[in-house]
């Protein structure tokens, strides 16, 4: 393997293992965040970690991309392209958090949401066959179906939590993901708008969430949000749990085969549940376990079922542009 093969794996590796820490990180740092001395314990909750986490990631895309890139870049959006980057922004870095946050929240464990975010590509796949007239091929299907089995199996054995409110808003979450993804599909295909699109998804998406957030949850959710010491913390997050995933996505996408990017992109749950037994001490019981064998299982079955063609049409850069939660 040459050196620049080896670059563009481990460019792909660096992607994944940021997307699998994002959600056990998450979480990690709103239950012990305040225990590390540098911020108030209050200023570390879900809420502050998503607006100023999105704020952040916003600022240090602007400094990586230079100003007189993204202002070469605001000249090529169109009326088409705002109503997609509105669109994207509402679904995938407003919506979807605030349903994790909820999941979250209501009692949901780490591992259950987890792998219940793994049903985007289900939603994905139904969203593009009825936007785009996408095929589902039977082998497709049937990997679909096997996470729908995945699901069921988490909330139905003996053991399992109860199906509940953290489950539906975690399907929730997933169904804004995929959706944002396949309205902003066919825009964002046009590189030349993504330094500025990132930019202002990050922007929009931070205001749009505080906005709505206050309303769901109030004001006490934000207590803290400008304490001192939390805007370092969020720096050092949102550099490498977003930009440096999107970035390192990006260059693998560009230089590595689809089949390659969907094969190893299934070993993304797996890794989310090691990073949430590492940083939370959160480890799957039986069912759970089960649940991760048939959900993987699943997703290995319907991605190998893409040609490479549609796979370019699905796994390209707009996967990577996802709210600010990284599951």
């Amino acid at each position: 393997m040459s050196e620049n093969q080896r670059s563009r794996y481990l460019s792909l590796a660096v992607a994944l293992l940021l997307s699998a820490l994002a959600t056990p990180l998450l979480k990690a740092l709103v239950e012990k965040g305040g225990h590390l001395g540098i911020v108030k314990e209050n200023a570390v909750s879900y809420c502050n970690i998503m607006f100023v986490g999105n704020l952040c990631s916003a600022a240090i895309v602007f400094l990586y991309f230079r100003p007189t890139n993204i202002l070469k870049s605001f000249k090529n959006i169109t009326t088409r392209c705002w109503k997609s980057l509105l669109a994207n922004t509402l679904l995938a870095n407003i919506l979807s958090p605030i349903f994790v946050i909820s999941a979250l929240e209501d009692g949901g464990d780490l591992t259950t949401v987890i792998l219940l975010l793994q049903t985007n590509s289900i939603f994905y796949a139904l969203f593009a066959w009825v936007m785009f007239g996408e095929k589902i091929s039977r082998k497709s299907l049937l990997g679909l179906g096997t996470i729908v089995l995945g699901v069921l199996v988490l909330s139905s054995l003996p053991g399992s939590q109860p199906f509940g409110h953290s489950h539906i808003y975690t399907l929730l979450a997933a169904a804004c993901r995929s959706l944002g993804s396949c309205l902003a599909k066919q825009v964002l295909e046009d590189e030349s708008i993504m330094p500025a699109f990132l930019v202002l998804r990050n922007l929009i998406g931070a205001v749009g969430f505080f906005v709505l957030a206050i309303q769901m949850f109030g004001t006490g959710h934000f207590a803290d949000a400008f304490s001192p010491g939390l805007w370092p913390l969020m720096l050092v997050y949102a550099g490498l749990v977003v930009v440096l995933a999107q970035l390192t996505w990006f260059r693998a996408v560009a230089s590595l085969s689809s089949e390659t990017l969907a094969t190893w992109s299934t070993v993304v749950p797996v890794l989310a549940m090691f990073f949430a037994w590492l940083l939370v001490g959160e480890l799957p019981d039986t069912t759970q376990w089960i649940g991760v064998v048939i959900i993987v299982g699943g997703l290995a079955i319907a991605k190998a079922s893409f040609n490479s063609s549609a796979l370019r049409r699905l796994k390209g850069p707009k996967h990577l542009l996802r709210p600010f939660t990284g599951a």
